[in-house]
């Protein structure tokens, strides 16, 4: 094996272990919560990776992280999934070909995306069945899940930047 090859196995590698680290720690309960809402850190995540690391590894990590985010989501199973690894697909491509990479648009980016999942989750649950005052839980669910992740993404945005310099400067070897 090559070392170029090498060093991409422990920097993907590296990227999963912190992935499910963050899913442990999202999935605890009671640890992160703010007025009983609990970040999504995997969005922020999935985002972060896919602004560094393009396309492909975006949709990848997203499906991962997805389908982690599904073992303990009160959801249809698989929805996360697909969700996340269309929104790592989204973000690397606009990173790629339209955007800057830098921390504003990778807020922007996780915003956006939770606000997505959220509407989208929502219609499927509650909008179809015309519940009443089903907007305000919509409203509440959106913004005490945005918001949080928001404030926690910027860490997860500089660990994200740093293993893409630190591993990009031993694959140029």
């Amino acid at each position: 094996m090559n070392k170029k090859l090498q060093y991409s196995v422990i920097h993907y590698g590296l990227c999963a272990l912190f992935f499910f680290f963050i899913y442990i720690l999202q999935s605890t309960p009671g640890f992160l919560e703010f007025w009983s809402f609990k970040p999504l850190l995997l969005a922020a995540c999935t985002v972060s990776m896919a602004v560094f690391e393009q396309e492909y590894a975006g949709a990848l990590f997203g499906a991962f992280a997805g389908a982690l985010c599904d073992l303990s989501a009160n959801t249809y199973f698989g929805f996360n999934a697909i969700m996340f690894m269309l929104c790592g697909l989204a973000v690397g491509l606009l990173c790629e070909y339209l955007t800057q990479r830098n921390l504003r648009n990778c807020m922007w980016f996780t915003a956006a995306f939770l606000v997505l999942v959220c509407t989208i989750n929502y219609f499927f649950q509650l909008g179809i069945y015309k519940y009443p005052n089903a907007e305000f839980y919509w409203l509440k669910k959106t913004v005490g899940t945005t918001l949080p992740t928001l404030v926690l993404t910027p860490p997860v945005y500089w660990m994200f930047g740093y293993l893409h310099r630190r591993f990009e400067q031993y694959k140029e070897l």
